[in-house]
């Protein structure tokens, strides 16, 4: 059974003995309210995100989460363009040879 990517972190972390305290985590889509409750728990301080789920819950879990300063919560909008062009340099390998 797969387990979200959020959660798969943590538990890699866990694993390697390795703390998450005052981490940024950067995610494509803002992780679940399940995710975001096991990420504010294991230290992660910081959440950048691309695109956010329409979720209610979510959206009453981040305001709570801003107001109280446990988290720091930016989004970062890349031209889909510009992703497109990274990724065609990097598997042309053009990226990989500076």
């Amino acid at each position: 059974r797969a387990v979200h990517a959020e959660q798969n972190v943590i538990a890699m972390a866990a694993r390697k003995g390795i703390s998450l305290e005052g981490a940024t985590l950067y995610v494509t889509h803002f992780p679940c309210d399940t995710c975001f409750k096991l990420l504010i728990n294991a230290g992660i301080r910081e959440i950048i995100y691309e695109d956010i789920y329409p979720n209610k819950a979510t959206e009453i879990l981040l305001k709570e989460a801003q107001e109280k300063g446990i988290v720091k919560i930016r989004q970062f909008k890349v031209p889909k363009e510009r992703v497109k062009l990274f990724l065609e340099e990097l598997f042309k390998g053009n990226l990989l040879e500076e």
